[in-house]
């Protein structure tokens, strides 16, 4: 499998398929099951639909490190950023000392993939697209 370079400790979350589930909650453990099993065959963006509709029956790290390394895999880095900053500021006490070091040091690896380029645009109400996706105004 092609990665980015990063701490092999989040890669090898979603690889293993080790994560916690509660036996009794089949909708959230369906969802990772099969996001899990597309990761693995390089579907990355079913895999992401997968991951995020298991985010929406049961809230927690594991799908969101998950959708984090999707994200990486799809080359959509600053969504790779927010996922990860999402599991870190809600479900930092769900995650192991490991695991909030692997996604810190991820965050690390992925900010430094990125530029910063600053726009002024005329008229002020102009819209700008990046990739197909429009910025919201100071973004």
């Amino acid at each position: 499998m092609r990665c980015v370079p990063g701490p092999s400790g989040m890669r090898d979350r979603l690889v293993s398929g080790a994560r916690s589930r509660p036996s009794t909650d089949d909708a959230y453990a369906r969802h990772m099951d099969n996001g899990v099993r597309l990761y693995r065959t390089g579907d990355f963006a079913t895999a992401l639909v997968e991951l995020e509709a298991a985010y929406r029956v049961k809230p927690g790290p594991s799908p969101l490190i998950d959708i984090a390394l999707c994200h990486r895999e799809l080359r959509d880095y600053p969504a790779a950023i927010v996922a990860l900053e999402r599991a870190l500021a809600q479900h930092r006490a769900a995650m192991t000392p490991a695991d909030r070091s692997a996604a810190e040091e991820t965050l690390r690896d992925l900010r430094s993939l990125l530029a910063f380029v600053k726009l002024e645009v005329d008229p002020q109400d102009a819209v700008v697209s990046v990739d197909g996706r429009d910025l919201a105004p100071e973004t």
